[in-house]
Parts: C-alpha cells; structure tokens; sequence
C-alpha cells in the first residue's frame, strides 16, 4: 500500500470518528490539540498522520486503533465498566446459551462483517414472520 493509499483510508476513519463524536472539523482539531488547518489535510487525505496524532486519537477520544490503522475490531474501546457489565449480563431462561458452535459463529460473525450482516438480516427476518419467538 502507497503512502497516498494509506493516508486515503485513514483520512475516511478519521472523518468517520469526528462524524460519530458530532464533532465539526473546528472541534476536532482542538479536541486532538492541533491547527485546524492540519486536521483538515489529515481528513482529506492530503498529510499521512503522525504517530503523535494517532496517539491523541486513542487516548483523548477512546478509539482503537486497531479499527483506524488495520480495520479490525470496534471503533470505540470500550470502557473497564462497560466490559464488566456485558460480561456479567445474565442470559435469563437459558440453560447452556454458549455451545462450542455458538461460540464459533460469534467469533467468525467478529471476523466477518458480512457474516454477521446476512445473520442478523434472517434473524429479523425471523422475528417479524413469527412475534411470538415460534418456530
């Protein structure tokens, strides 16, 4: 990948994160501590990001950059909190929710996000054909 591509791809994450924050460019620049002007070249894929740029970006916004640099994984890092709570979140009435193909689908449905969007589309699709949760 050329330094034009790679600036070209982080130039939509970073206009996607700043769209996400309901930030304006004016915003952003003094939320990452930078000119405006010198945000602006970064969203318009004009200036590659520096390393203390993409450093602000994670830490002062909470965003992986493992999403912004290699496109894996959710935008947002989420919080010790958030990731406690969903880990002790019970699920009521069934026995043995994680099966060994469970557990497979979930992590195949995180690598593929096509996977997940064909899965998700029949499940909804399911819950409109029957209301009641019937087969």
């Amino acid at each position: 990948m050329s330094q034009k591509q790679i600036a070209a791809a982080l130039a939509g994450k970073f206009e996607k994160v700043r769209e996400s924050l309901g930030y304006g460019v004016s915003e952003m620049s003094k939320a990452l501590n930078m000119y405006r002007g010198n945000y602006y070249d970064y969203e318009n894929g004009k200036v590659l990001p520096s390393l203390v740029t993409l450093f602000r970006i994670g830490f002062r916004l909470n965003i992986s950059l493992n999403w912004l640099l290699l496109d894996k994984g959710p935008m947002v890092i989420p919080s010790d909190e958030e990731i406690k709570k969903a880990s002790s979140t019970p699920l009521d009435g069934l026995e043995n929710p994680l099966t060994s193909d469970t557990i497979e689908l979930i992590r195949t449905m995180d690598k593929n996000p096509l996977l997940r969007h064909e899965i998700l589309l029949q499940f909804h699709r399911f819950k409109e054909e029957h209301p009641d949760g019937e087969k």
